[in-house]
């Protein structure tokens, strides 16, 4: 009787879907606030604000049935965001993306988290080094800022999911670039383990508003689509967001270890 309950509750964690502690925040960009969090770890949906004109369009949409759209400088979303929705010292940020232009140095996704007016930061742009790479940029206002550069050659009009990880402990930073496929492009993953950037972690991030920004913060002009952003709290969430890549309600995110994409087939999802 026991080895029967114990295989009951085996299929059923098998089966149903659950959700990731070290997940803190999420977007389906399906609307124009996130009304997708994790509830069961004490969040609420969290209302954007516009600037510029940045747009929920179906053109943008790389899963689902839309995607943010941003086609000029200062053009972004912003959300509230407090010390729950960033962790600073070691975390990850994913996203699905797509550009028509790059341009050096432009702010593709930026993710805010200020101390007073010293510009505390961490960030994913453009390359201000080599064109078609992202950078992750971590920023205290009060040192100077030290970046990743993810060497993966990106190329227009290619879909990708993009995944950032850090862990300042350890020195540890990473990128990871997928196709639309699910498969590493050419010099993906790659990582830094050497570089020392615990100096550059934002000192403090507490509530801010406005703090997550997703779009052309600054920069020039650039046309791209973004969709499905995950973040978490710890280095090790990225094989998991991985794997719950293409889902389309927080509902369906699932525990993995075969690095297959969850639930796709019972949310009616083909891509």
């Amino acid at each position: 009787m026991m080895l029967r309950l114990v295989l009951i509750l085996l299929c059923w964690f098998a089966i149903v879907p659950m959700a990731d502690a070290g997940v803190t925040f999420f977007w389906t960009a399906e609307a124009v606030d996130q009304t997708e969090p994790p509830d069961e770890n004490g969040y609420t949906d969290l209302t954007s604000t516009a600037t510029g004109v940045p747009a929920i369009s179906a053109t943008a949409a790389l899963i689902g049935s839309n995607g943010v759209l941003i086609n000029a400088s200062a053009e972004f979303y912003a959300f509230n965001s407090d010390s729950t929705n960033m962790s600073v010292s070691a975390g990850t940020i994913a996203f699905w993306f797509r550009y028509q232009t790059f341009t050096d140095s432009a702010g593709i996704l930026r993710l805010l988290s200020y101390s007073g007016t010293t510009g505390e930061r961490i960030s994913v742009v453009a390359s201000t080094a080599t064109s078609n790479h992202l950078q992750l940029m971590h920023r205290n206002g009060g040192v100077g800022t030290s970046t990743f550069n993810c060497t993966p050659t990106l190329s227009a009009n290619t879909t990708y999911f993009i995944i950032f990880e850090w862990d300042s402990s350890q020195n540890d930073r990473r990128c990871e670039v997928y196709d639309s496929g699910g498969s590493h492009i050419s010099g993906s993953p790659a990582e830094d383990l050497s570089t020392s950037f615990s100096a550059n972690v934002p000192a403090t991030s507490y509530p801010v508003t406005d703090g997550l920004i997703f779009g052309e913060y600054v920069g020039s002009a650039m046309q791209y689509y973004l969709d499905n952003i995950f973040i978490a709290s710890t280095y090790a969430d990225g094989t998991t967001i991985y794997c719950n890549r293409s889902i389309t309600s927080y509902a369906s995110y699932a525990a993995c270890s075969s690095g297959t994409v969850r639930n796709l087939m019972m949310m009616g999802v083909g891509q």
